[in-house]
């Protein structure tokens, strides 16, 4: 069950967990964001390296070291080929890192750790 899945798709998934979705004031930047989204795929290949395959084939993904806020847009449309089970743990962990960097509200602490529950269930699944 293999699909491609871009930066955008998850993107849009990611906000609509934040409910940050208002596009002239969001409140984590889609540079931050995308950072995020590239270490989820790495925590995901150390937890589930047979996430790593797709039909008996390494897929290689190119990991940026540093997302700048002027090229999300190269970023967004980028395809990498997932088995689409493993979108969701990504999806969640994104939101983990996002809610963990806001934890001086101590609600956002509590959703970063429930977020954090979610990666490693789905990502068991």
């Amino acid at each position: 069950n293999t699909m491609k899945l871009t930066i955008a798709n998850l993107l849009v998934s990611i906000r609509e967990i934040l409910s940050d979705s208002y596009e002239e004031a969001y409140r984590w930047g889609d540079a931050m964001l995308i950072r995020f989204i590239y270490e989820g795929i790495m925590k995901l290949n150390q937890v589930r390296p047979e996430s790593r395959y797709v039909n008996y084939k390494l897929i290689d993904i190119d990991f940026p070291n540093v997302v700048e806020e002027d090229s999300v847009d190269s970023y967004k449309e980028q395809e990498f080929p997932l088995d689409s089970r493993w979108s969701m743990p990504i999806v969640h962990y994104t939101c983990y890192r996002a809610f963990q960097l806001d934890e001086t509200d101590t609600m956002n602490g509590q959703r970063a750790n429930e977020h954090l529950g979610y990666f490693n269930t789905w990502s068991q699944l």
